[in-house]
């Protein structure tokens, strides 16, 4: 089982102190609460002002990050459990059914309602939903949860095997080979780490984790990019 975990995620409400600034008030007026979300794109007028700016404000990470692998054969396959780790240091859970808005503005909404009522459920059964499979980790009316743990306390309830961090400046593999180890094991648990960031090196919080670093290229590389070769070699050694 891969548990994959996005890293001090760029996605959080525009800060308090300036939420009554024009370029979120102008935004919320023509998107509405979408336009409440931090974004480079849209707040770039005061996010020079922010602390670790080149971290933040790129809701468009996640929103990738979402689509590629809930949509990928892994979590058809039951194989792929993942988590949000915000830059405020929250933890969400994402249910393998869950189905992400592909339109940006709406995803933006659904991540304004996360990010104030920490949890998103529904109404509606899942028993229609051809993805919904009896060992799915969350009920059915629950498509994304706050954990309320830390992060250690996060780590010691999934139990990893092995922690993997993805890092440039890790020790570099060819990426095929990255799970070998998982065919002597095809079960075991497995924690991979990616950061959900545009620009610089992971907190102290994430370094002081107790994991191998691993790079598949010497230079920096986009998010999705790592994402789809981590799960496609992941399949690849499993044999799915």
């Amino acid at each position: 089982m891969l548990h994959l975990l996005l890293a001090e995620t760029a996605i959080e409400i525009a800060p308090s102190k300036y939420r009554g600034h024009p370029s979120v008030l102008n935004n919320a007026k023509k998107y509405g609460n979408p336009g409440r979300i931090l974004d480079m794109a849209l707040h770039h007028s005061f996010m020079k002002n922010l602390k670790d700016n080149d971290k933040r404000g790129r809701p468009d990470i996640l929103h990738q990050f979402l689509l590629t692998s809930l949509t990928s054969i892994l979590n058809k396959q039951n194989q792929l459990r993942i988590y949000i780790h915000t830059y405020h240091k929250e933890i969400f859970e994402i249910n393998p059914i869950m189905r992400p808005p592909k339109d940006f503005m709406r995803y933006k909404g659904l991540m304004y309602k996360l990010l104030n009522e920490k949890d998103i459920t529904t109404d509606k059964s899942a028993s229609h939903r051809k993805n919904l499979n009896q060992n799915d980790p969350l009920d059915d009316s629950t498509l994304i949860r706050n954990i309320r743990l830390p992060l250690q306390g996060f780590v010691k309830k999934i139990d990893p095997s092995k922690i993997l961090r993805f890092t440039s400046k890790g020790i570099q593999y060819p990426r095929d080979e990255i799970f070998s180890f998982m065919k002597e094991n095809p079960e075991q648990n497995i924690l991979v780490i990616v950061g959900g960031f545009q620009s610089g090196g992971y907190s102290q919080e994430i370094m002081g984790l107790e994991a191998e670093d691993i790079s598949i290229y010497p230079e920096g590389l986009e998010t999705n990019t790592v994402l789809n070769h981590i799960i496609i070699n992941f399949e690849r050694a499993i044999g799915i």
